[in-house]
């Protein structure tokens, strides 16, 4: 399991640092830089456009596996579960 990439979401606190994690089956968990018990969850499992994500305590659902994906010159982060 490799771990790099710190992300940052408007602000450089540390609290919206995040890392990513490569699972086995080649999704990725983004954990907290603060709290790696926490990581970024899709806000009720709802899988659909413009769906609120936020940091949950690492539980190991759907909700928590993202998928990196080259489109152009831009890499996507979704969730097909």
């Amino acid at each position: 399991m490799r771990e790099k990439l710190f992300f940052f979401c408007y602000s450089l606190y540390p609290h919206y640092m995040h890392r990513y994690v490569r699972k086995v089956d080649g999704c990725f968990e983004f954990h907290s830089a603060v709290n790696t018990n926490y990581v970024i969850d899709l806000k009720s499992s709802n899988a659909v456009t413009g769906e609120n994500i936020h940091c949950w305590e690492e539980n190991g659902t759907n909700a928590q596996r993202w998928i990196l994906e080259r489109v152009g010159t831009v890499t996507r982060i979704r969730t097909d579960f």
